[in-house]
């Protein structure tokens, strides 16, 4: 009896051994509408950020070659303004050299005529000046002055010279178009003008470092 007990049916044995296997699903149930809503969230943003990405170095490159491109075309511009402006800003600087001289000159003349005024007997100085201008040997001299400054400078002479107006190498000449504290001086070769215009030109053209229009016009 414990023989027949331990004997068992192989067949019944192989059958009591097999057991359905377990298949297990990687979905584990239906998706709800949360979880739709989800995927697409993040499917959303995922993009959204490979857009924004790429959207921002494309939109950086195209800003730097953007600014570049506008930097050129100023740098350019302000090259050509530059050369434009070159000739004209040295004109500027020339006439307002100009003008400033003509302002001084303006100055030195109301002061001049002034100072002649509270002192005639300068002419004097400015008729020797004049005369010793003239080349050695020079004859037939003729001094022409305002008749006022004529009056002094024969008053002047007379005294230093000792001779007479008739022995004397020159002659003094009234003449009324000229204003006080002009002198003109000529010889038979000879022409010295001191006007007083005359000199204040000099001077502006000294201080220009040039000729001016009116000595130019004027010689």
């Amino acid at each position: 009896m414990s023989s027949h007990g331990a004997s068992k049916d192989p067949e019944k044995t192989a059958y009591e051994r097999w057991e359905l296997p377990v298949v297990e699903s990687e979905h584990r149930g239906p998706l709800t509408a949360s979880d739709l809503e989800n995927i697409q969230k993040q499917a959303f943003e995922e993009a959204w950020q490979r857009g924004y990405a790429e959207g921002m170095e494309k939109g950086r490159k195209e800003a730097v070659e953007q600014t570049r491109t506008a930097l050129e075309q100023a740098t350019a511009q302000l090259g050509t303004i530059l050369d434009t402006l070159t000739t004209p800003l040295e004109q500027i600087d020339r006439e307002i050299t100009e003008h400033l001289v003509e302002m001084v000159i303006a100055v030195a003349r109301h002061l001049v005529r002034r100072e002649l005024r509270t002192d005639p007997g300068q002419v004097v100085a400015v008729v020797r000046e004049s005369m010793e201008l003239l080349p050695t040997g020079a004859g037939n001299i003729r001094i022409f002055l305002h008749p006022e400054d004529a009056v002094l400078v024969r008053e002047a002479l007379s005294i230093t010279g000792g001779a007479s107006e008739r022995e004397r190498p020159w002659e003094i000449i009234d003449d009324p178009v000229l204003t006080r504290g002009d002198c003109r001086v000529k010889s038979d070769h000879s022409f010295i003008d001191a006007t007083l215009e005359k000199r204040l030109n000099r001077i502006a053209a000294e201080m220009l470092g040039g000729e001016r229009e009116e000595d130019r016009d004027e010689g």
